[in-house]
């Protein structure tokens, strides 16, 4: 069996909703028919153990074996977007850990 790829858009604190809507306007005006945007990919959102708990436990039920992290948005100012690339440190190895348990099944 190929690897298993978990897709979710997270986000430590309280997400920019603003940067949120304006991308998401931006999808459905470059696809208006296919009824594509961004709530493909479901954020997960609040404290750095509340988004590690989330994702491992959406790894482990969905036997998920790698992650594809989304933290970035247009618009963003530098310090946010280095913000949530260090909190990523701690989100990370409990989240590998259900990763690495879901890839043993």
């Amino acid at each position: 069996m190929g690897p298993y790829v978990l897709n979710r858009r997270i986000w430590v604190g309280s997400p920019p909703m603003e940067l949120l809507r304006s991308q998401e306007s931006l999808f459905r005006s470059a696809s208006p028919d296919t009824g594509l945007d961004d709530r493909s990919t479901p954020l997960i959102h609040g404290t750095a153990p509340e988004v590690a708990d989330r994702l491992a436990s959406v790894a482990g039920s969905t036997g998920a074996t790698h992650l594809g992290l989304k933290i970035h948005l247009p618009g963003m100012a530098q310090d946010q977007i280095l913000d949530q690339i260090a909190a990523l440190a701690e989100i990370l190895p409990p989240v590998a850990a259900a990763l690495k348990t879901s890839g043993d099944r």
